[in-house]
């Protein structure tokens, strides 16, 4: 397994992994009423072996727009900016 954000097996998770963290934490979006598919995570996500891609996508995000709210918009597009 890779561990640069755009290998293989991040890009395969990366949603779903972003999608679980977001519908765990809803008070990031201030009660918006924004709601996330959540799915079963694999080993490898339970190991932590995917968190540091979730780690860089938030701290860029919270870098450019903080994270007293996030807008599922601009956070996506964070997301595919690390897409190759």
């Amino acid at each position: 397994m890779g561990t640069h954000p755009t290998s293989p097996s991040r890009r395969h998770v990366r949603g779903d992994l972003l999608s679980t963290f977001l519908a765990g934490n809803p008070a990031l979006f201030g009660g918006a009423g924004v709601k996330f598919k959540r799915h079963i995570p694999s080993q490898e996500e339970e190991e932590g072996k995917h968190v540091p891609f979730l780690f860089k996508v938030l701290c860029c995000y919270k870098g450019e727009h903080g994270l007293k709210r996030l807008n599922p918009c601009l956070l996506q597009a964070r997301v595919r900016s690390f897409e190759p």
